[in-house]
């Protein structure tokens, strides 16, 4: 009897086997990527939560929320190892509103800074304009979760059924919800249905990251639709739970994010003919740098990305510079009154004794240029100790022949010295006065923000 039972099933287990119908039906996933595929790009961005600030031994909280669009047309014009890598995009809108206890700020994006690059490294995802330096605001105002350039690679590399799950790269995930890095994941899509026009995918999964150094723990869901026969994913909707702690040059952030990406493919596109010729390479170390233009737009200069504006108000600018989510350094910027004659070196390094106070040691060098008819430079180093801590000052006083002045104190803890290398100089090699204030103080036409080339 045992023998019978075995035999039977046995014949079961052939039939299902020769049994089409037995067997799961599975669906190519896999993404059209040719280059030159093209798309119109619809984004909503709505964010709602607390950032945290330090106060003394405790958190401060302040309620923040913010809401942001964009409409682009975009252009893929690199793929490598069956991944996207690089497209042009051209903007007809980029609009945000951001509210922070009540205080609304605005960031919008330069009309000459429309063509945008993405460029995706695999391990990175950059922006850029081959136009010109775009700002912090601008960069952070494109910088959205769910980047068009990116969607596809949560597609499955092999056939899937449905209920088939497949697990998605840290890497992937940290480009997904926009942070620099991810260490854990559990991330992971599955096909939850799918018919003869599109297949419905969801993602869920947590996330330990970093960003700016500081480590963020995040909750993600999401749902996409892959459409057969665009061979893409067409639509997008992100939910994004994070608490980031509080940095040193960012606040905290306890915060839910939602995105929605809508995208259709077109065959052609009005913006796009006029700015793509020669801009679709990848960036140069010089287009990722950000401009900077003075409160009063006196003056402007280009900064490295790990720079971060920490506040700016009518007295002044602070940046930090993070790298690996350490501190190496403090620039505060100066704007000062014209004066119609250069302070001596001297008296400045007398100025920055006074200013020091028991925390001045010794001066270390002072110099000026004297090969730049166009600003007098004068560059003071200092050390000596805050709290016990030892510290080297590098001060800059720059001075126009119309009198316009700026002030940059770079403050380094002295073992952080070989970190931050020779990052004074490259910010004050880039610092542009405006040509045309130096005119309007003269009785010309009225100021426009100085040129960065």
């Amino acid at each position: 009897m045992q023998g019978f039972t075995r035999f039977w099933v046995a014949l079961i287990l052939v039939a299902c086997l020769l049994d089409p119908a037995a067997a799961a039906e599975t669906y190519n996933l896999r993404p059209d990527l040719t280059v030159g595929r093209t798309s119109h790009i619809e984004t909503l961005l709505e964010v709602t939560g607390n950032l945290k600030l330090p106060d003394q031994e405790q958190v401060k909280t302040l309620p923040m929320q913010a809401v942001g669009s964009a409409n682009y047309d975009e252009r893929l014009v690199d793929v490598e190892a069956a991944t996207a890598r690089r497209s042009i995009r051209c903007f007809d809108k980029a609009t945000a509103k951001l509210t922070i206890d009540g205080k609304s700020q605005e960031p919008l994006l330069d009309p000459e800074h429309s063509a945008i690059v993405g460029d995706w490294t695999g391990q990175q995802l950059r922006l850029f304009c081959p136009d010109g330096h775009i700002a912090r605001e601008e960069l952070d105002l494109l910088s959205t979760p769910g980047d068009s350039l990116i969607v596809d690679a949560l597609l499955p590399d092999q056939s899937v059924a449905i209920e088939d799950r497949w697990q998605h790269t840290p890497d992937l995930m940290a480009a997904l919800v926009g942070v620099d890095a991810v260490s854990t994941s559990d991330a992971e899509s599955v096909l939850i249905e799918a018919n003869d026009a599109e297949a419905k995918c969801e993602l869920q999964g947590k996330l330990l990251g970093a960003i700016g150094g500081v480590a963020t723990e995040i909750e993600v869901k999401a749902k996409y639709t892959f459409d057969f026969a665009a061979r893409r994913v067409t639509w997008l909707a992100l939910l994004i739970k994070e608490n980031r702690s509080i940095g040193h040059a960012a606040p905290g952030v306890d915060a839910t994010a939602r995105l929605q990406l809508k995208i259709e493919p077109i065959q052609q596109s009005k913006l796009l003919p006029a700015v793509v010729a020669g801009k679709q390479h990848a960036p140069t170390d010089d287009q990722l740098l950000l401009a900077y233009y003075g409160l009063n737009d006196e003056f402007s200069f280009l900064y490295d990305r790990r720079w971060l504006l920490l506040t700016e108000e009518p007295k002044g600018a602070v940046f930090r510079l993070i790298d690996r989510g350490e501190l190496v350094a403090q620039c505060n910027v100066v704007p000062l009154t014209r004066t119609e004659k250069p302070v001596p070196l001297a008296k400045f390094q007398l100025d920055i004794q006074k200013a020091l106070g028991e925390g001045f040691g010794q001066f270390v060098t002072a110099s000026q240029n004297s090969d730049d008819p166009s600003r007098l430079v004068y560059r003071v180093v200092a050390t000596g100790k805050v709290e016990e801590l030892p510290m080297q000052w590098i001060y800059y006083l720059m001075t126009t022949p119309a009198g316009q002045q700026s002030l940059l104190i770079f403050a380094v803890e002295t073992p952080m010295l070989e970190a931050f290398g020779n990052a004074d100089e490259a910010i004050v090699a880039q610092l542009r006065f405006n040509p045309i204030a130096q005119q309007t103080a003269q009785g010309g036409a009225s100021p426009d923000k100085p040129a960065l080339k």
